[in-house]
């Protein structure tokens, strides 16, 4: 709670760092309704607490969860590489670790973000002793894959003076193949933060406090959401556009359903996840037609055969969150709006 900047330390215990915390619980209105509209069932538990997401201007959700938020500022020198797409919301990694540093200045310096090989090598090595934690965010994506490689290196090589911590946050296209083998060469599985579609009490959290979205403080307006969403961060950001003009749910969920129902918007969700690599078409049609999820070990079982390398398919398509697992289970299946999409309208 102290990382994620909720709490501060004091002599005798802990305090709310700051009254801003007050707003996340949300406005006296949302909170009332709320509580009369609690769903028995809908009880946050510690792995909902851990699936978090907050806010971002113009309503947006936050594509990182609390507790990767958490993962990334933490307080040694590290290198961390967020593998997301245009569905995930990559684009707004800097914008919730610019947050976290203005709810945190004390603890983390401004953002740094090189654009020089030379200014991101010398970011690597610079820093005070006993300042602020320093974040450096690196966006590769337009980088070659051997520059890709050697940013990476650098980052472990190129260490600061003792008593200077510094994390470096590398940001990676999880649809680029070659970016992925270069990965796969050197970085340990910890080193990575996938960005995931947000799960049904990460729409809560976000919800909750965010005045623009009080059309889905009711529990079962918020299901609805998440069914029609799939929980895409990106589709999430469209239902909070439409929320400014329209006030009903019911009106909101029905748009995105007919809009990802259209040839246009399938494809538009199909390119923005990275499903449209010609080397995923055969399996992604395969995994459309299955009648229910099953273990990782059944899928490659049942996919070997006219897919050789469907282990390592199975393992892109989890790092572009285009697999979804049955709680309580191994078993996993294509997300059910990709599959849609790709059923209605995917490449032939």
């Amino acid at each position: 709670m102290v990382g994620l900047g909720i709490l501060a330390t004091e002599r005798d215990g802990w305090r709310l760092r700051s009254s801003n915390v007050l707003r996340l619980l949300g406005t006296p209105d949302a909170i009332e309704e709320e509580l009369h509209a609690h769903d028995p069932n809908d009880v946050p538990t510690r792995l909902s607490i851990s699936q978090a997401r907050r806010p971002l201007a113009g309503a947006r959700i936050s594509p990182l969860t609390e507790q990767q938020i958490a993962g990334l500022v933490r307080r040694d020198n590290a290198l961390r590489i967020v593998l997301g797409t245009d569905a995930t919301c990559l684009d707004d990694v800097t914008t919730v670790l610019a947050d976290q540093q203005q709810r945190t200045p004390s603890d983390l310096a401004p953002l740094i973000q090189p654009t020089t090989l030379h200014a991101y090598r010398q970011a690597l090595s610079a820093g005070k002793a006993r300042g602020p934690h320093r974040l450096i965010i690196s966006d590769m994506r337009a980088f070659k894959p051997d520059a890709v490689d050697t940013a990476l290196r650098d980052a472990v090589t190129r260490q600061p003076a003792s008593g200077v911590t510094r994390c470096v946050i590398a940001l990676i296209d999880a649809g680029n193949r070659d970016h992925l083998e270069v990965l796969s060469r050197h970085t340990a599985e910890d080193l990575l933060v996938p960005l995931q579609r947000a799960t049904a009490d990460g729409i809560r959290s976000w919800v909750t406090p965010t005045d623009a979205l009080t059309v889905f403080n009711a529990p079962e307006n918020r299901r609805s959401l998440y069914a029609t969403t799939g929980g895409w961060p990106m589709l999430l950001n469209r239902a909070a556009d439409l929320a400014a003009t329209r006030p009903s749910a019911p009106d909101i969920c029905r748009t995105l359903h007919d809009t990802l129902a259209t040839r246009a918007g399938a494809s538009a969700l199909l390119e923005a996840a990275a499903l449209t690599d010609p080397a995923l078409q055969g399996i992604l049609h395969d995994l459309s037609e299955l009648d229910e999820p099953l273990s990782e070990d059944d899928l490659v079982d049942l996919l070997a055969t006219e897919h050789p390398d469907a282990a390592g398919a199975l393992v892109t398509l989890h790092h572009l969150a285009a697999l979804t697992e049955t709680p309580g289970t191994a078993d996993s299946a294509l997300e059910s709006t990709i599959a849609a999409a790709w059923r209605a309208h995917g490449p032939r």
